[in-house]
């Protein structure tokens, strides 16, 4: 028999080897045969490949059946194995069955013996917590209960008093009138009169919606009784802005008709906050119970209004609809998960004593988040005594094996869109980092496993307690996945990522952003970011200084690449451009080609880094000049601790950042300064000083230094040969005249012929293109001055929209006013701002003068 698996040992791995893609049913299939064969080089085999995919299981097959064979075998590895080498050997052991293990054992030499005892005997390891002192989703999980469920209880006749209304949460409302204001027309003029002539011949639901959003009252209250609810615009943002200003404006008599619309929709779940009726406790309640994207915005509803939607919800709980039934007591029973039972009982008790012994009973049967329908399907490659120990909250004790299954069991059901009781349990029962080390080898194994597609939550449940390390680990896997045929990996690991959602967790996706080679890949990325951006309270300009990567840098901004015998450190100019000195400092513009005398495997991958780089930094360095001069015009400002993270330490921001003039102001001034390479400051003098304490810091605008400072920044700047990424102290400053001042027309630019392209490019710098009419045309463009008021344009014949650069007729600039209102068709009328910021001022003037003319 033993020659038997000696001689079909180099056909099998040949095959092995040869025939088989490393992640298909036939590896596993020729893994399972190897670990049949009675022989010790079978054996040998399976230990020496023990990290492939899918080696471990077998291995873990032989040692169940040749137990003296795999204890000589891992006896022999052990002086040389690493660190995950003896982890995986003692996995592999502690696969012999226990009435084997000592017989096996007695067999081996004293020096094998010391060494299988250094492999199976852990020092560190804790002993065993009693369970009677678990939980008992720990000890005995409702799924294993062999006890019917108890048939509900039935009352009818009972109905919820239903009176809608809006109560709203601090600033919330605040919040519903910026949305609302989004898509505000600011002066449609007699376009009202027009709507409604045309809604009065025939019923139009987009004209509907607006006017009753924004519509003068006689016009829009008449509507009301017409309107049945429907929502139509040109984006979702659009109907967004719809339902808030429709909401804020009629408030309870539009209620119902808004939570149909969500309902019916199942989109902007958010604006059901602050509705409080018997239809959206029944939404609320629905999304919660049975749908798996919208459960999170349900469960919010009803956190929010916990004692008013459990009386809502109390009657459906016990009446005759299944459907409707399930939900309400789905429901109620999280209510009283998150407020206390008492909540829910008193709620139950506005409607007598029997309703309320009823709700009771649907309490005390436990959470539903851990009764699932049917036991857990459970992976065989799920074993106890493979993965790490779980140690319970003080670290004096670890669960038992039996509740490592069961664990396994609530990780495997874990609702991933809204917060687990299931999860929570284990959270409050057990060590934070020792969950983290078990759900991270956990996942492990199921990768080591083949990846089933079934048991995919060993990838999710990665989530519950991930932290930065398991960013740092995940991420490589997502740029490996899609070349692997692993694009749903990728991309459920990037879901991983964004409900983390730490930083470490949003420069990791954007890293996949930048780099990725699929669409798909890179579309999901960019959804996570918003989703850790929302989590985190971030602003688009908090998130736009988080997201701009280091590219590998050092500490002092530079990158040394190896060529073996030569290093080079790459370096960049004023704009980001990068370039190599070598060794005698001398600068080159490139990296040179490796040479003969160059190591050539190190020498290969620096001369590909660097051509990387390269395409890298021309994707970032444009973003970034153009979003530090926005923050100069829109005088956007930073705390210290922001300052020095995104500037000072930033191994590439720091780069721009130390061209620019800065400015730190505190209650007793502003003082003007830039920073050198040593991370130190200086002033106008040219002296190093220390910025105060407490000071917010923000690039300097010419038009707030005096001239003289100007000047003398001006002429350091050249002393140190530092050229600026963009124009700061040689910028243009420009004001208004007294009579544009006072007629609000700037005559200076009318008349004026303006390619296309140069006034689309207009959107970079803050302009706003007109509304599209219904041919088409946007008549104008305009600029929203900080302090009310605009700067317009009327444009002939008018942008198409749709239409690139190349398509659109050459623009005439018809007249050029300032306004307090935009009409849709950019005729002037009305008043116009007669104060404007002296920067908004400088810099909408310049850009008006550079725009090239044409004759």
């Amino acid at each position: 028999m033993a020659r038997l698996g000696v001689d079909c040992l180099p056909a099998l791995v040949a095959t092995l080897d040869n025939g088989w893609e490393p992640d298909t049913k036939g590896r596993q299939a020729v893994l399972a045969a190897i670990a049949m064969l009675p022989s010790d080089a079978a054996v040998s085999f399976l230990l020496d490949r023990i990290g492939d995919r899918f080696v471990l299981e077998a291995a873990c097959a032989a040692a169940r059946r040749f137990p003296v064979r795999m204890m000589r075998a891992a006896a022999a590895r052990c002086p040389v194995a690493s660190a995950a080498g003896r982890e995986h050997l003692a996995a592999v052991l502690s696969e012999v069955p226990q009435e084997w293990f000592d017989p096996a054992f007695a067999q081996l030499g004293e020096s094998d013996q010391s060494r299988i005892k250094g492999l199976v005997e852990d020092p560190d390891a804790l002993p065993e917590v009693a369970t009677e002192s678990l939980p008992g989703l720990l000890v005995a999980p409702p799924w294993l209960a062999d006890t019917p469920k108890p048939s509900p209880t039935v009352i009818r006749g009972l109905g919820a008093e239903d009176d809608p209304r809006l109560e709203w949460a601090e600033e919330e409302k605040q919040r519903f009138a910026e949305c609302a204001a989004e898509f505000e027309p600011t002066a449609p003029g007699p376009r009202w009169d027009l709507m409604a002539e045309e809604v009065s011949r025939r019923y139009r639901p987009d004209y509907v919606c607006e006017m009753l959003a924004y519509g003068p009252s006689e016009f829009a209250d008449p509507l009301l009784e017409r309107w049945k609810g429907e929502l139509k615009a040109n984006s979702r943002e659009e109907v967004r802005s719809f339902i808030h200003a429709i909401l804020l404006r009629f408030g309870r008599a539009v209620t119902d008709r808004i939570v149909k619309y969500i309902a019916d929709t199942r989109r902007e779940g958010d604006c059901l906050g602050p509705i409080v009726s018997l239809a959206a406790a029944r939404t609320a309640a629905h999304w919660f119970a049975d749908l798996k994207v919208e459960r999170a915005e349900g469960a919010a509803w009803l956190d929010r209004h916990g004692a008013t939607g459990a009386i809502l919800l109390v009657p459906d709980a016990v009446g005759g609809e299944k459907k409707r039934r399930t939900a309400a007591v789905t429901a109620l029973i999280h209510i009283a998960e998150r407020q206390g039972s008492q909540t829910v009982i008193d709620a139950a008790g506005h409607y007598g004593e029997q309703v309320a012994a009823a709700i009771r009973v649907v309490l005390e049967q436990g959470p539903v988040e851990t009764r699932p329908a049917k036991k857990p399907g459970i992976g065989a490659w799920v074993n106890p005594r493979l993965l790490p120990q779980v140690a319970i909250k003080d670290r004096t004790a670890a669960l038992p094996k039996t509740s490592v299954l069961h664990l396994v069991s609530v990780l495997s059901i874990a609702e991933l869109d809204t917060a687990d009781r299931g999860v929570e349990v284990l959270a409050e029962t057990c060590d934070l980092e020792s969950l983290r080390a078990f759900s991270w080898k956990l996942f492990e194994h199921w990768d080591s496993a083949g990846a089933p597609a079934k048991d995919r939550w060993a990838l999710d449940q990665l989530c519950w307690f991930g932290d930065d390390e398991t960013v740092r680990r995940l991420a490589p896997l997502i740029h490996e996945w899609p070349g692997l045929n692993r694009h749903h990996h990728a991309v459920a690991a990037l879901q991983v990522l964004g409900r983390i959602g730490s930083e470490s967790a949003l420069l990791a996706m954007q890293n996949v952003a930048l780099r990725a080679k699929f669409k798909a890949i890179k579309a999901e990325a960019g959804k996570q970011i918003e989703v850790i951006a929302a989590r985190l309270g971030l602003t688009r300009e908090q998130l736009a200084d988080r997201l701009v990567p280091d590219f590998g840098l050092g500490e002092d901004g530079a990158l040394v690449l190896e060529y073996g015998p030569r290093r080079f450190r790459v370096l960049f100019d004023e704009q980001l451009e990068p370039y190599v000195t070598d060794e005698d400092g001398k600068r080159r513009k490139s990296l040179p080609k490796p040479g003969a005398k160059d190591d050539p495997e190190a020498s290969e991958a620096a001369y590909k880094r660097f051509g990387e780089l390269k395409k890298e930094l021309r994707a970032v360095t444009g973003d970034q000049i153009r979003r530090l001069e926005a923050a100069m015009v829109n005088a956007r400002s930073w705390n210290r601790e922001e300052f020095e993270r995104f500037f000072v330490r930033h191994p590439l921001m720091r780069h721009l950042a130390k061209r620019m003039i800065w400015h730190a102001e505190t209650a007793d001034g502003r003082i003007g300064f830039r920073f050198a390479e040593d991370g130190t400051s200086s002033d106008a003098n040219d002296d190093t000083i220390e910025l105060p304490e407490g000071a917010v810091f923000s690039l300097a605008h010419p038009i707030h230094m005096e001239p003289k400072k100007c000047d003398a920044w001006g002429q350091i700047l050249a002393d140190y040969e530092i050229l600026q990424p963009f124009e700061q102290l040689s910028r243009p400053i420009l004001a208004f005249t007294e009579e544009e001042l006072s007629t609000g027309r700037l005559t200076r630019f009318e008349g004026s012929y303006v390619e296309p392209g140069h006034l689309l490019g207009l959107t970079n710098r803050g302009w706003v293109r007109g509304k599209p009419q219904d041919n088409g045309t946007e008549f104008g463009m305009h600029y929203p001055l900080p302090d009310g008021g605009y700067v317009a344009i009327e444009l002939d014949p008018g942008l198409q929209i749709g239409m690139g650069a190349s398509d659109n007729e050459t623009q005439r600039l018809d007249t050029v006013f300032l306004t307090d209102e935009i009409d849709d068709y950019y005729r002037r009328r009305g008043g116009h701002p007669t104060e404007i910021d002296l920067v908004a001022s400088s810099e909408v003037l310049a850009t008006l003068e550079r725009l090239p003319t044409v004759d």
